[in-house]
């Protein structure tokens, strides 16, 4: 089984942004949205593949170094996921998390669409084999460093998360 965590919201600077899947932008501001369209990925635009995949990783390249990405990675946050890694979840999807896999060390888990890293930080801390993926390398560099920093051993993979061109097939429980 594979656990997606891809759908959220981020509030930052006024802003009201919805990730779905590979970014797809569903709402915004308007300010926010001269800001986005130069990155030409919203829904219904004509281009090809390749360069909507390209617009995409470079607006989450990009936002990866907001002030709202840098808030999730001071040492505070990080120290409170330490202490207590399943508050990176919300209770009901811990729930189901703990339900699936009583024993954490024995699941090998990919989290596609990773972003900030938090569940993957967590359910790393809590034992599981971790790989995360995602189609910004910027997101990914990142967690990598946090990771490193705390020791934890966390596979990280670039690739279009709808896809999954990277990843092998049935490694994941």
């Amino acid at each position: 089984m594979i656990l997606r965590f891809f759908v959220f919201s981020l509030k930052d600077a006024g802003r009201n942004l919805t990730n779905h899947a590979s970014g797809g932008i569903l709402e915004t501001d308007t300010a926010e949205m001269c800001k986005i369209s130069k990155y030409r990925f919203i829904w219904g635009m004509n281009m090809n593949e390749n360069e909507r995949l390209d617009g995409i990783k470079a607006f989450w390249n990009e936002n990866s170094d907001s002030e709202w990405y840098r808030s999730l990675r001071t040492e505070e946050k990080i120290h409170a996921l330490q202490e207590r890694p399943e508050r990176a979840f919300h209770p009901a999807v811990y729930a189901l998390i703990r339900k699936i896999f009583p024993d954490l060390t024995k699941a090998k888990v990919l989290l596609p669409s990773s972003g900030d890293n938090h569940a993957a930080f967590a359910l790393s801390l809590l034992g599981a084999q971790v790989t995360s993926a995602d189609i910004s390398e910027r997101q990914l560099e990142n967690a990598a460093e946090i990771a490193a920093r705390l020791r934890l051993n966390i596979e990280f993979v670039c690739d279009d998360t709808m896809q999954l061109s990277h990843i092998s097939n049935q490694a994941y429980d």
